[in-house]
């Protein structure tokens, strides 16, 4: 029996899918039509977290670029361009050979250093920029990944043609290379394989909606619900003994801006479970007076080795000035120099003794700050909160886990790391351990040691 692709290919039929009727060119279109659904995705969550949109335009505007040219520069390492020595081409982002941790690496370092110049002005945690950024990257991947059909790249081990057919032809038909991914010459036969750009499309369009929609929800879903805690505060439709009730009848406390009420054909009000949350936590204002103690308390323990430095910068320069009186006061008499010179030092030291160091250094200092009380102080009811940061830590774990089952079917001229199994797993592994590295520390240790007062965070302290 004649196979299909005998009695129907050649390896020119789709040759010019790189650039369609000529001029159109899929795979930088796409990749442009990925990123602006991405950027979308973080204006929307943006202006739900209330932060300045002027930072992500910024950020765009420097990280986009850098992330797309070492993109280009990562993902073509290993590729003519290196052997002909034409290293102009590393950056040819409308050809094939786009790595995204390359991309991220260039664009996170980028983007991580303007919003942290503008953080502290802005009173933003960089975990809620991350969790408002990151994710949408795979909204970015999830659009862009067909633009590597057109270029034929991305696919996975050789599989029969009646194994793929279930797809529409149009994508089936183009499952093949045009050029050999080791040796860049022309393939002479249609060899038909997996689709992996489909594969990890469909997988990031999952993990875009699981880390949009179903991650930053599931506080709200598993903690004991507020209205356990106080049934008149919170009249809504899981409230079974208030359903509805009389607004005069509502318990009200200080919240950082005002909810609106559902209204029922009696007049009575209710609110949204959305609502429900944002009053109980996220809107929810805490007294001042304890807030601004607590903050006194952090506010201290920083002063103590920022006192400790100055004092002991202080003591260098007093010390280096009777250092220069001494040699002037005893030019002459190097003896009665080297005595005082010793009685100088001995004296200094003891000063710097008598500084008492806080701590061993700055970073231990910084280790043993304590936000607790300032914590409990917004979540008196301890509620199960997920964090700022959490969600760009599990962003991390979950791709990473994709991308390491996707790695499994590639040829190696494919792989993020040219020609090395090796290497390109322990890349993986390595982002894999910081994202649970991440996640342990943005959930269960950040938040009750470098909280402060006036900060946006999952909601404002």
């Amino acid at each position: 029996m004649i196979s299909v692709q005998t009695l129907y290919f050649d390896v020119d039929k789709y040759a010019g899918d790189h650039m369609l009727w000529g001029w159109f060119a899929p795979y930088p279109f796409l990749i442009f039509l990925g990123a602006m659904a991405a950027i979308i995705a973080c204006v929307v969550k943006f202006r739900l977290k209330r932060m300045p949109i002027a930072d992500l335009q910024i950020t765009i505007v420097i990280a986009l670029p850098v992330g797309l040219l070492c993109a280009s520069l990562f993902g073509k390492l290993g590729t003519s361009a290196t052997f002909n020595w034409k290293i102009y081409e590393y950056f040819f982002i409308w050809e094939p050979g786009m790595n995204l941790y390359g991309g991220l690496a260039g664009g996170f370092a980028v983007g991580f250093a303007y919003l942290w110049s503008k953080h502290n002005k802005r009173m933003i945690s960089m975990w809620t920029y991350a969790d408002a950024i990151m994710p949408n990257l795979l909204i970015a991947q999830a659009v862009g990944r067909w633009g590597n059909l057109f270029n034929h790249e991305i696919l996975g081990k050789v599989v029969d043609q009646s194994a793929i057919n279930w797809l529409p032809s149009w994508i089936w038909e183009r499952c093949y290379y045009i050029y050999n991914p080791a040796t860049g010459e022309k393939m002479t036969e249609v060899v038909f394989r997996e689709p992996l750009f489909l594969y990890e499309s469909i997988a990031t369009l999952i993990l875009f909606i699981l880390l949009s929609f179903v991650i930053p929800n599931l506080g709200r879903w598993f903690s004991k619900k507020p209205w356990k805690y106080n049934r008149r505060a919170y009249p809504c439709t899981y409230n079974k003994e208030y359903r509805w009730a009389n607004e005069s009848e509502v318990d009200f406390f200080p919240l950082q801006a005002p909810l609106k009420y559902r209204y029922n054909k009696e007049g009575q009000v209710s609110y949204s479970l959305n609502s429900v949350w944002k009053k109980a936590y996220y809107w929810r204002d805490v007294d001042v007076t304890a807030s601004h103690a607590a903050q006194d308390k952090i506010d201290k323990w920083r002063d103590k080795w920022d006192r400790f430095v100055e004092s002991k910068i202080n003591l260098q320069k007093r010390f280096k000035v009777d250092k220069i009186k001494l040699k002037r006061r005893f030019k002459n008499d190097r003896v009665k120099l080297k005595t005082s010179m010793i009685e100088l030092k001995s004296k200094y030291r003891e000063d710097v003794q008598e500084l008492q160091r806080p701590s061993r250094n700055a970073l231990t200092h910084w280790w043993k700050f304590d936000s607790k009380e300032l914590y409990q102080l917004h979540n008196d009811n301890k509620y199960f909160i997920i964090h700022s940061g959490f969600v760009s830590a599990v962003y991390l774990i979950l791709y990473t886990f994709v991308r390491i089952i996707l790695e499994t079917r590639r040829s190696e001229y494919e792989l993020s790391i040219k020609s090395s199994w090796v290497l390109d797993g322990l890349m993986y592994f390595a982002i894999f351990a910081i994202g649970v590295a991440l996640l342990v520390f943005s959930q269960f240790i950040a938040p009750k040691k470098w909280r402060e007062e006036g900060w946006l965070y999952e909601k404002s302290y």
